[in-house]
């Protein structure tokens, strides 16, 4: 079972504005390459959006202007929360949205207040995990312009407009549930407040029936529904993260050694089983080939087409990982006897191989010598490194 948690308490305000944010904006960018994008809006926008300075809303005691520097805290309240995606295989926290930008120009534009929020990549996937649902921005400001003394019915429409409709509706208590209405005089409350309410919820296609105590609803056409991530996707990718820009291998063409032979293999895609990194390529027939491997060894290879991207040599790879890099290697002593001693790698000078060097190694007692055989970077790797 996947548990949703959050680090600090927010009320149907935030609500509102997180859903005015995504359904009623200034317009999103694309997707950078890593899945994170971008929301265009303004503080005006966003409080004449939730019916602050409007007419109709009786309870607005904010004019427009007045009212963006609660948006704004709204915005800052928002992005210092966290949520916790966690289940028995991963825990994972991130912010439920990212950092606001001021308007590029002048940082802070005093008549308009443009604002950019950054939705992070992984945010916006999980973002999709929650909300895999779109509500069109006139039916989501219906929602937010119902008053304040309603929130709880708001939260119950906002609950069940986000849900697929069941033949067999949603229990009362469920409700209660999933909205924290736990004891029995705010239950009697929220009872009375559907009895009265009950045209409201009519509008939005939901009937209570009172004596089963199950709300009966269907599913309003203009709201689409997505799949959803599961917590086994959102593991993988998890995973995937922790391993750097695993993204690069794509495309790549790569010899790998088979018992057969070695073939040349183009990376088409990158995934988990059974807690390994499955490499997956397509040989030069069309086949498809899996190669598993550690994560050690997958970050070793993103590393290594990192660095032919970049046009490094192999000595200047061993240089970067290797020099100044002390290891343990057992000397005899001047007793006759077996210790362990420090060493270090100073330079590498190339040989008429490209891929093995002369190593210059500074010795315990400090004098420096070059090595008596060549070396590579499988020989590197098995030295003891401190």
């Amino acid at each position: 079972t996947t548990k949703l948690k959050v680090n600090r308490s927010l009320h149907q305000k935030h609500r509102d504005l997180l859903s005015i944010l995504f359904s009623d904006n200034n317009g999103v960018s694309k997707p950078n390459k890593d899945g994170g994008y971008y929301i265009k809006t303004n503080l005006y926008k966003l409080a004449k959006a939730m019916g602050y300075g409007s007419g109709k809303k009786k309870n607005s005691k904010y004019k427009i202007s007045s009212a963006t520097p609660l948006i704004e805290k709204f915005l800052n309240d928002l992005q210092s929360t966290l949520i916790i995606v966690e289940d028995d295989r991963f825990k994972y926290t991130y912010q439920l949205i990212g950092e606001t930008l001021f308007d590029k120009h002048n940082q802070y534009d005093k008549e308009v207040k443009n604002y950019i929020v950054k939705i992070p990549p992984l945010t916006a996937k999980y973002h999709i995990f929650n909300w895999g649902v779109q509500i069109p921005k006139e039916i989501n400001r219906e929602i937010v312009a119902i008053p304040n003394k309603l929130s709880k019915l708001k939260a119950l429409i906002s609950f069940i407009l986000s849900n697929k409709a069941l033949k067999n509706g949603i229990s009362f208590n469920s409700v209660c549930d999933k909205l924290d209405i736990l004891d029995s005089p705010n239950k009697s409350r929220f009872k009375r407040q559907i009895r009265e309410n009950q045209k409201l919820l009519n509008k939005f296609k939901i009937k209570y029936d009172e004596d089963r105590k199950i709300f009966y609803y269907d599913n309003i056409k203009k709201i689409n529904f997505e799949k959803a991530l599961n917590s086994k996707e959102i593991g993988e990718e998890i995973k995937l993260k922790e391993i750097g820009d695993y993204k690069i291998l794509i495309g790549e063409k790569i010899r790998f050694l088979t018992p057969m032979d070695k073939i040349l293999v183009t990376i088409i895609s990158v995934k988990i089983k059974d807690e390994k990194y499955i490499v997956i390529g397509e040989d030069e027939k069309g086949y498809e080939i899996e190669f598993p491997y550690t994560k050690e060894k997958i970050i070793e290879l993103i590393q290594t087409i990192k660095d032919k991207k970049l046009g490094l040599k192999e000595i200047d790879i061993l240089k970067r990982d290797f020099l100044n890099r002390p290891f343990k290697q057992n000397i005899q002593n001047s007793m006759g006897g077996i210790e362990e001693a420090i060493f270090e790698i100073l330079d590498f000078k190339p040989t008429d191989d490209e891929k093995k060097f002369i190593a210059v190694i500074k010795y315990p007692n400090g004098t420096i010598n070059e090595s008596t055989s060549p070396v590579d970077r499988e020989l590197l790797l098995r030295l003891n490194w401190v």
